[in-house]
């Protein structure tokens, strides 16, 4: 249960808690102001700054939570620390005196985020950055800083192995045209890989509504774990302030709104949305292959070591200008670690794009159908497709009324995904915000 401690700021008159008559109606009263039915416009919104919490005073409601955090009104007093703009008027500031020239204006303080982090954790809540700095601003791609380790360890690793493999492996390739071919194909496929991953990286995901609707964007709403950003009963952000479509997900991290959001990716340092989804599904197919050919690479390199010693030796004195027994030894090893992590390389990615490829067939998203299963949804292969699909079809049909808002989304997908494998889905609570964490960690 979420509390939110919330009181008009021009009034003494407290709001009243859930059990009181008056209750509802300020939560009604807030939900009208803001729900239309047209989708990539802005709704007209209660002023973050017209109201202010106060302690004793709790309402513990889902809906009455959903509505307040729509409004940004969420723990506004625990953010007093709003930054303000101090200039050195009159001689007044800082070594301004009698006669004096008075003191220099106070920079404007700057959003510090580091280089790299190890988890987006501190994202997910307001505890950690002042909202009316974080709130300004959002990552245009993967580029911006922070990056995250694990795109830092990807790259890295590429970037070894692609020069392992052209420097030195491809030497136990024989005959020579075999190798020659060997060094064209893998050249090809290595290129297009790095230029699909950079491709991936590059493209801005954000919801093509948001980008046309161009509204300031609302820096002083306060971010709770748990919490979407995304009003689901009316689908309003309430940092982007545009009305987004059902399959529209506010990324924490990325801190913008991407349009078909299917997951945020630690290893591309970059939100998986529509705009960039095809080229990551290329990326996927392209380093499938080339990581096989990597391994059978270098399963062939270890095989040389055993059957002809001297022709693995050969190879290492042109390469790195020794052949002693040690050394053969010991670089041997290093390429059978290779070849195995190679291999785990290839079965983690072909399971990948297995699955990318079976949910593209079906229609759904990553997030969408782990939150299926996290409600007891049915298994991926299970899914009816076309009972599916239709079933998507009308959802979309009814997110055109009004009344299409009374249902959360992720209730709406649960529930089409269990009548699409022909079983009832079981009630579960589901967290909304799904973008609080990487969805592959959820336990289902």
């Amino acid at each position: 249960m979420v509390h939110s401690e919330t009181s008009l700021s021009k009034s003494p008159v407290s709001t009243p808690v859930p059990d009181s008559p008056t209750a509802p109606s300020v939560v009604a009263a807030a939900a009208a102001a803001r729900s239309s039915p047209v989708a990539g416009k802005r709704l007209p919104s209660i002023s973050a700054g017209s109201i202010r919490n106060k302690p004793d005073v709790f309402v513990s409601s889902h809906s009455t939570t959903t509505a307040a955090a729509s409004v940004g009104t969420v723990s506004a007093t625990a953010r007093d620390n709003q930054v303000q703009d101090s200039s050195g008027k009159d001689g007044k500031d800082g070594s301004g005196g009698k006669g004096g020239k008075g003191g220099a204006a106070s920079k404007d303080p700057k959003l510090k985020l580091p280089l790299v982090v190890a988890t987006h954790d501190v994202f997910f809540s307001s505890d950690k950055y002042e909202p009316t700095l974080f709130n300004a601003w959002y990552r245009k791609n993967g580029w911006q800083r922070p990056f995250h380790a694990f795109f830092v360890a990807h790259m890295a690793a590429w970037i070894v192995a692609a020069i392992f493999f052209f420097a030195f492996l491809v030497r136990f390739i024989e005959p020579e045209p075999a190798r020659i071919a060997i060094y064209a194909v893998g050249g090809v496929l290595a290129a297009a890989e790095l230029v699909c991953t950079l491709w991936t990286v590059s493209i801005d995901s954000q919801d093509k509504l948001v980008r046309k609707a161009s509204v300031p964007r609302n820096v002083n709403y306060v971010k709770q774990t748990g919490v979407p950003v995304i009003d689901p009963d009316t689908r309003f952000c309430n940092i982007c302030q545009v009305q987004v479509g059902l399959q529209t997900k506010h990324c924490k991290p990325c801190n913008k709104c991407v349009g078909t959001y299917d997951h945020h990716c630690a290893y591309l340092s970059t939100c998986i949305g529509k705009r960039n989804y095809k080229v990551f599904f290329a990326t996927l197919v392209l380093a499938s292959v080339l990581s096989l050919a990597i391994t059978v690479t270098a399963l062939i390199a270890f095989s040389v070591y055993i059957t002809d010693r001297g022709r693995f030796g050969r190879a290492m004195n042109e390469t790195f200008g020794r052949s002693d027994e040690t050394s053969i030894a010991f670089m041997a090893a290093f390429i059978f670690v290779y070849a195995a992590v190679m291999a785990g390389a290839w079965f983690a990615v072909t399971n990948l794009l297995v699955f990318h490829a079976r949910i593209s067939y079906i229609g759904m998203t990553t997030v969408a159908y782990l939150e299926s299963r996290a409600a007891r949804g049915p298994p991926l292969w299970s899914i009816n497709t076309r009972e599916y699909r239709l079933d998507q079809a009308r959802a979309q049909e009814l997110s055109s009324t009004p009344d299409a808002y009374s249902l959360h989304s992720t209730q709406r997908s649960i529930a089409t995904a269990g009548a699409a494998a022909g079983t009832t889905a079981t009630t579960a609570t589901v967290d909304h915000d799904s973008d609080d964490e990487n969805p592959w960690r959820r336990r289902f």
